[in-house]
């Protein structure tokens, strides 16, 4: 009977010994756990900053162009939601699921080593508060990519003089409009923009290519003038 008490004991006590090795792998690392959460915030600004270099940097009158700008857009919103993501899964933990002692270790080590947004004050809630925002983030960046796919999409079926005509009824509807004296105060800089982009593709004399570009011309002229005057 001892012998078989002993042959029974045994078995427990390496379960036991497997649960306390298993205990100590789900250990958070909470030291990486504050440097990824700082890392994820400034991946976002990053990211944005990149979003505002590209604005300014193409020209918006070239079909190849437009449509690289659109794509790149979108491989930044895309980077953009898969660092949102990363940042609730680790938010969410210590908003829900962390004991209190992980949550006051965690804030300790992002307020010594100055996080990027400690500026305000964090507790447990702050971690639960950010749920919100992040979603609206990233839905609004999946709204922003498919409205980008489609640009993209239209571009494949105009031509150059389609899509100068589109940026130029613009802002021929806001001088029809507002009158000279009532356009935005960035129209003028706008309007050379545009003359510029006309006159290094189709030259002061009007050179267009085919009826179809001159036909494109005229109607949009009339089409602003008709929609807007």
């Amino acid at each position: 009977m001892k012998r078989l008490l002993v042959i029974l004991f045994i078995p427990l006590v390496f379960a036991c010994g497997n649960d306390s090795k298993k205990e100590e792998e789900k250990k958070r690392d909470i030291v990486s756990d504050a440097q990824e959460m700082n890392d994820l915030f400034e991946k976002r600004k990053e990211i944005n900053d990149s979003m505002d270099v590209l604005d300014e940097g193409y020209d918006d009158f070239s079909i190849n162009d437009t449509k690289r700008y659109y794509e790149e857009v979108n491989s930044l919103a895309k980077e953009y939601i898969e660092t949102v993501n990363k940042e609730l899964k680790l938010n969410n933990y210590y908003g829900y699921e962390a004991k209190e002692n992980e949550v006051n270790e965690l804030i300790k080590i992002l307020q010594e080593n100055n996080c990027s947004f400690c500026y305000w004050g964090i507790n447990k809630e702050t971690f639960k508060e950010t749920e919100v925002p992040l979603n609206v983030y990233k839905e609004s960046y999946q709204e922003y990519i498919e409205e980008n796919e489609s640009k993209i999409k239209k571009l494949d079926s105009i031509n150059e003089m389609e899509l100068y005509s589109e940026k130029m009824y613009t802002i021929l509807c806001e001088l029809y409009s507002n009158g000279l004296s009532g356009v935005s105060y960035d129209f003028r800089e706008r309007w050379e923009k545009l003359e510029r982009a006309f006159i290094e593709r189709w030259g002061e004399d009007l050179e267009f290519a085919n009826e179809q570009e001159k036909e494109i011309w005229e109607n949009v002229w009339i089409t602003a003038e008709r929609d807007c005057k």
